[in-house]
Parts: structure tokens; C-alpha cells; sequence
């Protein structure tokens, strides 16, 4: 981590000198400039890699939500989403000021990450080598992780939690003195924080409690605290209600409101995951492994802080925790925020109780700085290009860190203009093109043309809804599709067996028993690597399975 391999290597070197030279605090300056220049030299290296970098198929299906309401349509109708609006709310924000270019997008989310570090990096008990060491290792790791990460609802309901707990830290401090209007209006800016970051992600509700009962916790010994707590409550939920009405008043006047009743009753609890508490431990570990290794450290350390010192970032930590283990899938981006607050939190406490002695800190940053994959030197070769030219089909490929790290993830977006290609030259008009697969979502981008049926991922759906099937297909048997085009490595097919043609078009490894279901039953028209055109005949006789079907999951 280069919170320790910057900040107390240059701290012990530096102290050396000043004890041989009798020069005070030395080490503490140059550490402090040290770090900030490590900083500038990650961010002038690697953000311009970042911003060229293809979006993952989840922020385009946001783009194509924010594109519908834009244009006039229902929420939760026209295109159901199996998720609260937030995330929808502000792409339709950010979108229409900034542009719809994927360096646009991208830019926005290391404007996210910055507001994050800011707020994580404030901390009372950090010194100011320890702010910018702490900075650097956050955005050391953030810019490891690959698109799948990346401008994603987990990262971004991060900051409206990091804001409410900076403002929670506040007001305890008011509690004992505070006038009683003063907290109530406090506490009602701080329930709206609260309240944002459930509107993007439900599942904030868990450390959100777990940081409101520390800070509880922290002041209850404080007779005059106790008297003002009640308004403090009361005002928290008055700000969360209040964010709630009017979230509420949105989907009404938009006419989206039974839908999202329908969704969130209906078909979300078929989505919950089953308890594989196991697996998504070991992933807690193992997929960002080395830099995962350090939970091991921040568990005890987090555990400590919460029952001797109430602390809120500790309970914000293990909040988070139980709603990653607990209610999650286990995929790669929500253990990205979790590691964002271990790193924060380790910050704050090396050495703390002795329970993380440095040596064991020391090691996991040098492995995970070792194994970085952003400062691999094929990609580094490109800095030029992105500066130069900006991002690129030719540059996006090259720069995405699962499909180079995953050889089942094998097609571009040289592959999907192909694609796109083919199909304009067939004339498709709206509703005639209907992309099964999800990482192909970017395929009605390309050709500014509207999803075919309101399950836009219809793999996703089809797969994590199978009890909905009827609705489903009853939605596929209506559209008026004339293609459907599907990706052959979602069958968990590799690089060259995906690609492989054989006289029925299918690869000659694809699964014999799914050759007679819809969308695979339907005879190809043009191949572009793993990628296939489908030429809708008639009414196809029957939907894929679901959940017998294997969907592959990205690596981090």
C-alpha cells in the first residue's frame, strides 16, 4: 500500500537524516511533499488512461434509462430497472451537462473518487503526511481495478454517506451546547444525505444505521447530549423523509410509481441472493487480492475502534461489511467502496492496540503495488495516444482491463461496429433489434435505436428472474423484432471456441441441448469474432431456461 510504503519508509529515512543532522522536523515536511508528488504523478500518469477506458454495460444502461425519461417516457415501464432511481436520477443530471461520451462519464467518476478521498483523507486524528499518503493509496487502488468497477452506484452512494458522516461528526460536537433549532436543521441536512445514498442503493441503510448508533453511542454519557438527541433524531428522519416524499412525488408525476411498487414487491425478491456467506467472504479477499489482504487487518482494527471509541468510520467499515456478505452477489465493485474505507481506516490506526503491526501493512502494500495492473507497460505505451487523440474504439480495447485479463471476455468494440454495421445496412428501425446479451448493451448506442422489450439485459432478467418467464417471453413474442444478437462467451465458451463457426453458424462446442431455444434457435446471418446475428423467423418457441444457463462473471 503506498500509504506505508511512501508514507513510513520516507518517515523512518527522513528521520534518520534529522536525528544525524539534528534538523527538526524534516521528515515530517518532506514526507508531507513527498506524498502529494506521488499523488500528482499517479494522477498525470494514470488519469488519462482511466478516462480512455471503455464504460461497463451497467453505465450504459443507465444512459439509455436517463435517454428514455429525457424523451419523455415512464419510469419502471417503458424499461424496467430491478433497482431504486437514484442512480437514473443522476444521469439525467450529469448527462445532459456534460455529454454522453464515455470520457465524459468517466471524467465524472474521478470527480467522484476526488470528492471521496477529500472527505476520507479529513479525518481529525490524520497528521498532513498522513492525509497525503492516505490520498495516495486510495487512488492507487481505485485506478487498479478495471471498468467493471468503475462508475458504479456501490462507489457513488460512498460520497452522500462520507458527507452525512462528516456532518454527523459535527453536530455531536453541538449536541452538548447546540441550539435546538440549530440541530434540528442539522440533523434534517444530514437525513437528506442519508436518504440520497439509500435512493441510489438500498443497502446503505445498514452502515447508515450502524454510524447513527455509534455516534449515539459516543455522546449518550453527556446528560445535555441526551436532552438534544431526541431533536437530532427527529431531524434525521425529517431530512429522510423528506428525501423519500419527494422521490416519491417523482415517480407519481411521472407515472412510474405502480411499476416501482411492482418491481420492488414482486420481482426484487426473487433477485436476492442465496446465503453463499462463504464465497462472498473469500471474495472479500481474494478479489482484489493483494489489496483485499488488508481486511484482514481492518476487521480486528474496525471491531476495536466501535466498542472503545464508538468511531463512526469504523461502524460506517462493518456496517458495510455485513451488507456486502450478507445481501450482495459478490461481484468485483461492491467490495470497491468497502476497500476505499479498510484503506482509510488503517490509515488512522497503524499500530493502533498492536493490532496491525506495521511489518504485516508494509507487505501487503509492496505486493499490491508489485501486481498493479494500471502501471502495466503495454498500457503505459498508450499514455500518448490518450492525451493526444482521446479515446478510441482501438484505444478502449486496449485499455479494458477484463477483457484482457479474462480470455472468455474476448470482443470489442471493433467486433460491435461490425455489428452495427451489418444491421444498418438491414435498415432496423426501432424495437427491431433486441440485444440478449448484456455486455452488447453498447450495440443500441451505437445504433441510437431503442431496446426491442422492457427487459433491456434480457439475459440478466431471464437468468435472475426465472419464476417471471411468462412476462418475459410474453414481452419478447410481442416486440417487433426482426434481430436478435447474441455473444457466445456468455455460454462460457473461451476465446477460440466462442469464435469458432460451424455449418449451423454456432460455434461446434455450443451446448446441443440449448441449440433448439430461443434466441440460438433463431439461424445466424453474420458473425463478428463471438458475436452473432440472429435472424428472427416467426414466433420463436421457446425462451432460454434462466438459471440453467451458465452466465459468466467478470474478474475484477
Amino acid at each position: 500500500m503506498a500509504l506505508v510504503v511512501g508514507g513510513q519508509l520516507s518517515t523512518m529515512a527522513f528521520g534518520t537524516l534529522r536525528r544525524s543532522l539534528g534538523v527538526a522536523h524534516v521528515d515530517a515536511r518532506w514526507s508531507v511533499r513527498l506524498g502529494w508528488l506521488a499523488l500528482a504523478f499517479l494522477t498525470v500518469v494514470l488519469a488519462p488512461l482511466f478516462v480512455c477506458m471503455p464504460l461497463w454495460p451497467d453505465a450504459t444502461l443507465y444512459d439509455l434509462f436517463a435517454r428514455n425519461l429525457l424523451a419523455g417516457g415512464r419510469p419502471y415501464h417503458d424499461f424496467l430497472d430491478s433497482n431504486l432511481p437514484g442512480m437514473v436520477w443522476l444521469h439525467l443530471l450529469i448527462r445532459p451537462l456534460v455529454g454522453w461520451s464515455p470520457e465524459a462519464l468517466r471524467t465524472v467518476d474521478l470527480t467522484f473518487l476526488a470528492a471521496i478521498v477529500c472527505l476520507l483523507v479529513s479525518g481529525p486524528r490524520r497528521s498532513a503526511a498522513g492525509r497525503a499518503w492516505t490520498a495516495v493509496a486510495l487512488a492507487a487502488f481505485y485506478f487498479s481495478t478495471s471498468e467493471h468497477c468503475h462508475c458504479q452506484r456501490d462507489t457513488w452512494m460512498l460520497l452522500p454517506m462520507l458527507a452525512a458522516v462528516a456532518l454527523r461528526r459535527r453536530q455531536l460536537r453541538h449536541l452538548t451546547d447546540g441550539h435546538w433549532t440549530r440541530v434540528i436543521l442539522a440533523a434534517w441536512v444530514e437525513g437528506l444525505c442519508w436518504a440520497a445514498a439509500v435512493w441510489i442503493k438500498p443497502h446503505a441503510l445498514i452502515p447508515a444505521l450502524a454510524c447513527v448508533l455509534a455516534g449515539v453511542a459516543q455522546v449518550f454519557g453527556s446528560l445535555a447530549a441526551r436532552r438534544r438527541l431526541v431533536a437530532d433524531l427527529a431531524g434525521l428522519l425529517i431530512g429522510g423523509l423528506l428525501a423519500g416524499a419527494l422521490g416519491v412525488a417523482w415517480l407519481h408525476d411521472r407515472g412510474g410509481w405502480d411499476g416501482f411498487v411492482d418491481i420492488l414487491l414482486n420481482w426484487n425478491p426473487e433477485y436476492v441472493p442465496a446465503p453463499a456467506y462463504f464465497q462472498r467472504t473469500r471474495g472479500l479477499l481474494t478479489t482484489f487480492a493483494p489489496w483485499g489482504w488488508l481486511h484482514l487487518l481492518a476487521i480486528p482494527v474496525a471491531a476495536v475502534q466501535v466498542v472503545r471509541h464508538r468511531s463512526m468510520l469504523a461502524a460506517l467499515y462493518l456496517g458495510w461489511l455485513v451488507q456486502v456478505i450478507g445481501l450482495q452477489h459478490g461481484f468485483a465493485y461492491h467490495y470497491v467502496p468497502l476497500l476505499l474505507l479498510a484503506i482509510a481506516l488503517l490509515a488512522d490506526n497503524t499500530g493502533v492496540f498492536g493490532l496491525m503491526p506495521r511489518s504485516a501493512v508494509i507487505g501487503v502494500a509492496a505486493s499490491a503495488l508489485l501486481v498493479q495492473p494500471a502501471f502495466n507497460t503495454d498500457r503505459l505505451a498508450l499514455w500518448a495516444c490518450c492525451v493526444r487523440e482521446g479515446s478510441t474504439v482501438e484505444l478502449q480495447d486496449r485499455l479494458a482491463l477484463v477483457g484482457n485479463a479474462d480470455p472468455s471476455y474476448v470482443f470489442g468494440h471493433g467486433e460491435l461496429n461490425r455489428v452495427a454495421a451489418y444491421l444498418r445496412g438491414q435498415d432496423v428501425k426501432a424495437g427491431e433489434v433486441t440485444v440478449f446479451d448484456w455486455r452488447a448493451l453498447a450495440l443500441y448506442e451505437e445504433l441510437g435505436l431503442p431496446p426491442s422489450t422492457p427487459f433491456v439485459m434480457l439475459s440478466v432478467w431471464s437468468q435472475f428472474y426465472p419464476r417471471h418467464r411468462e412476462a418475459i417471453w410474453s414481452a419478447v413474442d410481442a416486440s417487433p423484432q426482426r434481430f436478435v444478437v447474441t455473444d457466445m462467451t456468455w455460454m462460457g465458451l473461451d476465446a477460440n471456441r466462442a469464435a469458432a463457426i460451424g455449418p449451423d453458424g454456432l460455434p461446434p462446442a455450443f451446448p446441443t441441448r440449448l441449440k433448439g431455444l430461443y434466441p440460438w434457435s433463431e439461424p445466424i446471418v453474420f458473425r463478428a469474432g463471438p458475436l452473432a446475428v440472429h435472424r428472427v423467423e416467426g414466433r420463436p418457441k421457446v425462451l432460454e431456461r434462466g438459471r440453467d444457463v451458465v452466465m459468466n462473471s467478470p474478474q475484477p
